[in-house]
């Protein structure tokens, strides 16, 4: 009997080691699709992968999955991302953005009048004033636009990358 529950520890743990290694290597051995042909159609798909390839690689941030090659791969995603901003539209942009998105840290309020709110809102929340101007946001600090539509606001400012979801 003894032998048989260490024989079943040890499969479990070659499995789970298996799966994890896999996990792992799918994430970072993906090949980074190309740049992206011209027109818009063909940035927003090059752009929804590279946010698809780093949503998978945030849950391994903080552990001890995080290799080397692990973050080689997430800034390589991010260079690409920073160099694929979206085309000017202000107008648009700013009617898409009003509303609640969430960052790794806290939610926001974005406002059709130009104020936008951290959340949970009350007197004493931080809060302040923002504008697009052509695929820039002013808050008050200049950020490019890399993608904004109703699931994902990813920006930068040149060197970071700021990742938002809708919340719906």
């Amino acid at each position: 009997m003894k032998h048989t529950q260490s024989a079943l520890l040890f499969v479990v743990a070659f499995v789970t080691t298996i799966i994890t290694h896999n996990a792992v290597a799918s994430t970072t051995d993906k090949p980074l699709p190309s740049a992206p042909a011209r027109g818009e159609d063909a940035r927003v798909r090059y752009v929804n992968t590279l946010i698809a390839m780093h949503d998978e690689i945030i849950p391994l941030a903080h552990s001890d999955k995080w290799t080397p090659e692990v973050s080689a791969r997430f800034e390589a995603i991010n260079n690409a991302l920073i160099k694929a901003p979206m085309p000017a539209d202000s107008a648009g942009l700013s009617e898409l953005f009003v509303g609640k998105w969430q960052s790794p840290r806290h939610d926001y309020l974005y406002r059709k009048d130009g104020t936008w709110t951290m959340l949970p809102e009350d007197k004493d929340t931080t809060h302040g004033t923002w504008s697009i101007q052509g695929n820039r946001l002013i808050n008050p600090l200049p950020y490019t636009i890399i993608m904004l539509n109703n699931v994902d606001f990813v920006f930068t400012d040149g060197k970071a990358l700021f990742f938002e979801k809708r919340i719906k």
